[in-house]
Order: C-alpha cells, then sequence, then structure tokens
C-alpha cells in the first residue's frame, strides 16, 4: 500500500512551527507519516510542548517564564535510545519548570523570612570574557530600586545553580550581617553572622566554588547599590562571611535534576528552619525512601505535563505527544527483550523463588508515592 504523502491540518502547523529551521522541516517533511522513526523524533526534538510563567512573590526574587519541548518529555520518560541523553540545557528546563512549584509550597511560617532566585539567576555559571559582565548586564535588566525589595532584610537567600551537570544550592543564612553601614548604631545582626552554605556534589565542589560562588558575591554587591543611599550601606565585607560545604550523593547524570529538585522540596517544604539545614540533609541520606523519593518526582512530573498537553487545545502537541509516546514504548520493549536474552544467554535466573519475574528498575507506568 503506497505511503500517504497528504498532509493533515496538524501536520501543516507543525511545519509552520518548524519553518525556523528548515533543514528539520525538511526532515519532518520526510518521515512524518513513520512510527517509531528517531529520524522524527530529531525532527521535533526541539518542538515546544508546555509554557509556563511566574510571578515574583513573597518568597521569589523575580518573575520568569519557561518552556519544555518533546526532548525534555522524552528524558523524563526516559527514553534513552538512539544517543538521547539528559543535557545541561535539558536539565535547566525541567529544573525551571519544577522549582517554580516547589518555591510556590514553601511553608507559610518561612516565607516572609526566605528569597529565592531563579536557577543559575543572573547567568552566574557562564563564562565570559570579564568575570562579572554577564551578572552586572543581566542584573540591570532585572532588578531596579523601584520593584526588588531589600534582600538584606530576610534571613535565607537561596541561589539553586545547575554547574557541570551537578545541581547545587547556595544558602546564604542572615546576609545582613555581611554589611558595612555609615551609622555607628548596634545593627539587630551584630550578634549573627553570615553563613554560606554550599551544597553539591563533592567532585566539582572547588570548581564551583571558583566559578560561581563569587558571582553570587557580585550579585549582592550589586543588590546592596541599589539600597546604599537610602539604607547606609558601604559595603559587603566578604571577611564576614563564613562559608560551610556540604556534599550530596553523586547520582546517575539522568537522575541530578530530580535530585536537586527533591532537595529543595525537603529544605523548604518542611517544618525546619533553614538554619538546620545539617538536620534536613541528615533525614534525607538516612531516609531508606529517597531514591523512590527521586524516581517519583520525575514520573509526577512527567504525568502532569501529559496530562496538561491532552487536556489541552493545541493539537500538534497532542500529535506529537502520541507518536514519542509511542515510539518510546516500542524501543524500551526492544532493549527489554534484548535484556532478557543477554541474561538468558548469560545464565541469570529471569524469576525468583515464586516464579515471579525479576525486575532490574522501575517501569514508567509504575507510581510511587513521596513520603516525608
Amino acid at each position: 500500500m503506497p505511503l500517504d504523502r497528504s498532509y493533515t491540518d496538524v501536520e501543516k502547523e507543525i511545519v509552520r512551527r518548524l519553518s525556523s529551521k528548515p533543514d528539520l522541516a525538511g526532515l519532518y517533511n520526510t518521515v512524518r507519516k513513520f512510527e517509531n522513526s528517531q529520524s522524527l523524533l530529531h525532527a521535533v526534538a526541539e518542538f515546544v510542548m508546555h509554557e509556563y510563567q511566574c510571578a515574583s512573590g513573597k518568597n521569589i526574587a523575580q518573575p520568569y517564564e519557561g518552556m519544555l519541548t518533546i526532548s525534555d518529555i522524552r528524558c523524563m520518560r526516559q527514553d534513552f535510545e538512539e544517543g538521547l541523553n539528559m543535557s545541561q540545557q535539558m536539565a535547566e528546563r525541567i529544573l525551571l519548570f519544577r522549582l517554580v512549584e516547589v518555591y510556590e509550597r514553601q511553608i507559610e511560617t518561612f516565607k516572609p523570612k526566605t528569597l529565592c532566585f531563579k536557577l543559575n539567576t543572573c547567568a552566574m555559571n557562564e563564562t565570559s570574557s570579564s568575570p562579572f559582565s554577564k551578572v552586572e548586564s543581566q542584573f540591570e535588566e532585572i532588578f531596579d530600586f523601584e520593584e526588588t525589595e531589600d534582600i538584606f532584610t530576610k534571613k535565607y537567600l537561596l541561589f539553586p545553580n545547575y554547574y557541570e551537570r551537578y545541581g547545587y544550592v547556595t544558602l546564604v543564612i542572615n546576609p545582613g550581617a555581611a554589611i558595612k553601614k555609615k551609622n555607628k548604631k548596634k545593627s539587630r545582626y551584630n550578634s549573627k553572622e553570615c553563613v554560606m552554605v554550599h551544597i553539591g556534589n563533592r567532585d566539582f565542589m572547588m570548581r564551583y566554588m571558583e566559578r560561581v560562588v563569587p558571582r553570587i558575591e557580585k550579585l549582592l554587591e550589586l543588590f546592596l547599590g541599589l539600597y546604599a543611599e537610602e539604607k547606609g550601606y558601604l559595603e559587603l565585607d566578604k571577611s564576614r562571611i563564613i562559608n560551610l560545604l556540604r556534599y550530596t550523593d553523586t547520582l546517575h547524570r539522568n537522575d541530578r535534576p530530580y535530585q536537586m529538585i527533591h532537595l529543595m522540596e525537603k529544605m523548604l517544604e518542611t517544618h525546619h528552619p533553614l538554619s538546620d539545614f545539617d538536620t534536613i540533609l541528615k533525614e534525607i541520606k538516612t531516609n531508606s525512601r529517597t531514591a523512590f523519593q527521586i524516581d517519583a518526582i520525575r514520573f509526577q512530573m512527567l504525568s502532569s505535563i501529559e496530562i496538561a498537553i491532552k487536556e489541552g487545545d493545541d493539537e500538534p502537541r497532542k500529535h506529537l505527544l502520541g507518536k514519542a509516546q509511542r515510539a518510546g514504548e516500542f524501543y524500551r520493549q526492544r532493549r527489554a527483550q534484548l535484556e532478557r536474552e543477554e541474561a538468558i544467554a548469560a545464565g541469570v535466573p529471569q524469576t525468583d523463588s515464586e516464579g515471579r519475574p525479576l525486575s532490574k528498575r522501575f517501569k514508567p507506568n509504575e507510581v510511587f508515592t513521596i513520603e516525608d
């Protein structure tokens, strides 16, 4: 039976949205009728499937918006065939999407005391010819005196960063304690210390400290400048800042974004104040269900996005989601079959003592409940 080369309205709209990338639009034209085609998935890899935005709020430092592509959804489904892996860009898009929700769900008691920043805010994880040029330029675009709250009145500042494909969080406690002021009156911060707690992967922590932390300090100086005249701020005294390092377990790179989300959830959705960071981190390390919780975050994110697409009015997104789901299931079954054949050839048992199939990994349709 000859292949149907006619265009549906949905296919025409997909071609139109791909028109800014003629090579991909041409590839999609060629393979649009195929099922389980890696070429088709490549052609629509950056097709926007979900968009969102967030306003600044009581504990959210800046408004921002983002989007997720079909490749991001495939990564959440763990469809890693034919070279698909979690890139830095994919991880950042996935993190941005979920962190919005995490910030909004912070315990109300602590919201007035906390200010959470956008992931990699002001390009603090990027390189440039001048070390702080991107931080300065983006700060001027995002923050101003009229709309930006004085961050030094907060007790906690949270700077999440995704650097070298690892998640890091810098928690600043009592930032106002690091400021020199014009007046000689005793400050309410004098009896306290400004502490920067850097949480993340041990192997790359020193590189993070060299690259990102100076940019966080620069950002604090820029914020200080907004209110220097009104509040009598003179300078950020870095000698008053105590730096502490805390380390997280090293997971596979495809799981690290969800590990970072899990960390942020445990820090913000808890009745522990952020100053009890060691208690929070100990609970994560000693909880036998942490790995299940991290995988449950991935599944919940995937489910919420797929439901939003299916219940929405965007037919091209629905069409491509169906293509991606069917292709993912096809390749997943093929991979499982190859694994079984290799295991049988190697003499590995396929059932337990009661004849039940053994499984080496969670299946995408398994749901796990996140428990405290």
